[in-house]
């Protein structure tokens, strides 16, 4: 009866740490090509980094971005409102370019998302709309939802 007792408590003790192992081990891991499309952040808070042609150019921080006009769509049942993409960009002096690649995560959060949109594509409806979570969202009444890049990280400009 001894002998089947310390064996029990053995095993149970090895599973026990295995378990507490395991979930430390998984407590630490990222998921594979997310590290990129995380929201930036610093001490002051969230911010999009900007590269014009493969230069870094200023972040756009939360204040620069509620700084520029504010601009309010209809989408279904719901109002987007913030800067347009273009006001955004000349924040940093970026008035001419072919295409915007924008980086942040899809809808529900699940994976990276990259769109990218030509210029003829970045019109007035193209907005980085202000989330509830301190985030911005790149939304526009000419880009179907499901396109839509929530938490913006980056926005490469070329």
């Amino acid at each position: 009866m001894t002998i089947i007792k310390i064996r029990t408590l053995s095993v149970l003790s090895i599973f026990l740490f295995l378990a507490m192992a395991m979930g430390s081990a998984c407590s630490q891991h990222k998921p594979v090509g997310t590290d990129s499309a995380a929201p930036a952040s610093t001490e002051a808070g969230y911010q999009i980094k900007v590269l014009y042609k493969g230069q870094p150019a200023e972040p756009l921080t939360l204040a620069r971005l509620q700084s520029l006009p504010q601009v309010a769509l209809a989408s279904g049942d719901k109002s987007e409102s913030g800067p347009t993409l273009l006001a955004a960009l000349e924040l940093d002096g970026i008035k001419t370019f072919n295409s915007v690649i924008v980086t942040g995560m899809v809808r529900g959060r699940i994976a990276a998302a990259e769109l990218t949109l030509q210029r003829q594509e970045v019109t007035s409806d193209v907005l980085l709309d202000f989330s509830n979570r301190g985030t911005c969202k790149l939304a526009g009444t000419s880009i179907p939802q499901d396109r839509w890049v929530i938490d913006v990280s980056e926005i490469r400009v070329e």
